[in-house]
């Protein structure tokens, strides 16, 4: 986790708000995380209809998780709010999903090795 926060630190401007996408385990860690804790997550967005509706603890606030139907950001590049995948393994699928709905919004990854939009 420790990686994880150095990278996201990295790769986050301060007081950036972002997109949570997945609202699993590793979600609710990466919320706890120094390197969001002055960071808006202003989405939580999950396949899992299950999860829909129910709200996770940021570091600033409680978010509710919202379907991916919902969350269609088709902003103008430039203002569009980065999306942080909240999988280790699953990314390569959600990236090609999140692409397919037509959202241009930058893509952060979680470790060094795993950038999502390099490969693009």
């Amino acid at each position: 986790m420790e990686q994880i926060n150095r990278h996201l630190a990295a790769q986050l401007t301060k007081n950036q708000s972002v997109i949570l996408w997945g609202a699993g385990q590793l979600a609710m860690k990466l919320l706890a995380l120094p390197a969001l804790a002055h960071t808006p997550v202003r989405a939580l967005v999950d396949n899992n209809p299950i999860l829909r509706g129910k709200t996770l603890a940021g570091a600033r606030s409680l978010v509710r998780v919202k379907s991916v139907r919902a969350k269609s950001d088709r902003r103008h590049r430039r203002h569009a709010r980065p999306i942080i995948i909240a999988t280790l393994l699953h990314a390569e699928e959600i990236s090609s999903q999140i692409r397919s709905l037509g959202l241009a919004n930058p893509i952060l990854s979680l470790l060094p090795h795993a950038s999502l939009e390099a490969r693009r």
